[in-house]
């Protein structure tokens, strides 16, 4: 209902954020620093293709973030774990603009995984087109059990997050959790 009402309106980024999304310029996730000289995150980025309602192609860079050496973390970073936390993004917002988000759940040893929305995404079902992709990408590629994948999503990313969910439980495949924070 939602991609009817509004259209290209709520998908598409201002100017701005389309450039610096373009810049692929993802330096301030790893944080280099006296103690930690490579950076105290690894980022690992997986070109996935799937395709949109209109059958087109999409290419997107998914990114997956974790802390770099978790049996060496300093007193306040808990014990790692193998849980990964999938991050659906707000329609106007870019990982770029989120980094902060991605740091602070990275500190709890979850492995976060996310991309920027596709450039050629029509109604709300490319969206969740995306996020299945990369939930799939992670069950199948990258041999992480559903049991450990809990979705996050903010604004209208927190209904991707419930589309996405909700597209794995009707078919037996039960993930984590899923958490929508500021959405409708």
């Amino acid at each position: 209902i939602v991609s009817k009402l509004f259209a290209d309106q709520v998908f598409w980024l201002d100017h701005k954020s389309i450039a610096y999304h373009e810049n692929n310029n993802y330096s301030e996730f790893t944080d280099p620093s006296h103690h930690h000289p490579q950076g105290f995150f690894r980022l690992e980025s997986t070109i996935l293709n799937f395709n949109n309602t209109k059958h087109q192609n999409s290419q997107i860079k998914m990114l997956s973030l974790c802390l770099r050496n978790p049996a060496h973390r300093t007193q306040h970073t808990p014990l790692h774990h193998n849980m990964h936390l999938v991050y659906f993004l707000g329609a106007n917002s870019t990982l770029e603009h989120k980094s902060w988000d991605w740091k602070v759940f990275a500190m709890t040893g979850l492995t976060i995984h996310g991309a920027n929305y596709p450039s050629n995404k029509y109604c709300f079902q490319d969206l969740v087109l995306f996020g299945i992709e990369i939930v799939r990408n992670l069950i199948h590629q990258k041999n992480i059990r559903p049991e450990n994948i809990i979705l996050y999503g903010d604004s209208f990313g927190g209904a991707t997050a419930e589309y996405v969910f909700q597209h794995y439980a009707n078919r037996k495949t039960y993930l984590a959790s899923r958490i929508v924070s500021n959405s409708f």
